[in-house]
């Protein structure tokens, strides 16, 4: 039988017909999926943009004593929470708000799903004092993993470091995990260089406090001791509160000096108001790295850990307004009535 003879009896069976049918199915397919492809991302800035939104209008309504109104802008777009940056954030201030209405049922329930979705967020340890790492049915797998993104390179450096310094290895891993991710070249648009970020000036202030007659700024060992005294420096100056010392250290300790207290009745509060929205993300991710670190190597942190900052009183700067001393009564008095109302 000859090829055409082939090809006609195929056609005159319906196969060829078929075949063709199936083959404009799949460019269908093909071309739905990809207007979803390009759909996708627009919906989701979209919804973005709107968890954002309510987000802003519900931190303006918190920080006026409306908890009501805070939590209904915050629930409004829930769903898109994820996909914000640190969508961590909306799940904690969320609980705070039930917890404040006395809403405890449903408060303990999103504490739970925080601690799950987000174990080792700065706003779990907030919560949690292992944040969900101690909670998690998968917490030795999950340490493994946690362990792989945060490890401890340059070690005998960071040692001599925090001899000198008296800055915890922690920390020091902390913050040069945040400023280059362990890149001992890194140099930023503003010129800050190495491990831990430093501008020139900045090192050679630092080089003199310690009696460092030659430095380099590009060597692992130099960078590391410099970066550690200058946030020693920062914490002498803020009398050990590391919050402001960490926010310091990326945005100068003439402009947190200049903060005072933002208006905040907490710490948690007080990072939310920092005004540059780079230190407030810097601010985040080091405490963050801290708490890491503190659980993974059993590193023994001198100041308090974020669990901890969060059950004691914010002292805010001694400029402190008539207003702000009411508001922090009423804090007070409201955390007053919360632990009794969990009493059994």
């Amino acid at each position: 039988m000859s090829k055409l003879m082939f090809f006609q009896q195929k056609n005159s069976d319906g196969s060829g017909g078929r075949f063709a049918a199936q083959k404009t199915l799949f460019a269908a397919v093909i071309f739905l999926l990809l207007i979803i492809g390009a759909a996708l991302p627009a919906s989701a800035i979209h919804f973005r943009n709107q968890a954002y939104q309510s987000w802003e209008k519900g931190w303006q309504a918190w920080q006026q004593g409306d908890k009501s109104s805070a939590l209904a802008f915050w629930s409004k777009h829930a769903f898109a929470a994820d996909l914000a940056p640190r969508p961590a954030r909306l799940y904690y201030w969320r609980i705070r708000a039930l917890e404040d209405l006395g809403y405890y049922s449903e408060a303990e329930k999103l504490r739970a799903k925080l601690a799950d979705k987000f174990p080792t967020d700065f706003y779990t340890f907030l919560l949690f004092p292992d944040g969900g790492l101690a909670t998690s049915p998968d917490k030795i797998f999950l340490k493994k993993i946690t362990k792989l993104f945060h490890p401890c390179p340059w070690r005998e450096e960071v040692i001599k470091a925090s001899a000198v310094t008296g800055v915890s290895e922690g920390t020091i891993w902390s913050l040069m995990r945040r400023e280059s991710k362990f890149r001992p070249h890194a140099v930023s648009q503003s010129g800050a260089v190495g491990l831990m970020q430093l501008m020139p000036s900045t090192a050679m202030e630092e080089a003199s406090f310690l009696k460092i007659k030659k430095s380099d700024i590009y060597l692992p060992c130099d960078n590391i001791l410099l970066g550690a005294s200058h946030f020693s420096r920062m914490n002498r100056k803020f009398r050990s509160e590391t919050v402001k010392s960490v926010a310091a250290y990326n945005a100068g300790a003439s402009a947190v000096a200049g903060w005072g207290d933002l208006s905040a009745c907490d710490w948690a509060e007080w990072v939310e108001n920092i005004p540059y929205k780079e230190t407030r993300e810097f601010v985040r991710s080091v405490l963050e790295n801290r708490e890491v670190y503190r659980i993974l190597y059993g590193f023994n942190e001198n100041s308090a850990t974020l669990f901890s900052l969060t059950s004691q009183p914010f002292i805010p700067d001694m400029t402190e307004t008539p207003a702000l001393r009411a508001k922090l009564k009423i804090k007070n008095n409201a955390k007053d009535e919360l632990n009794n109302g969990r009493q059994p």
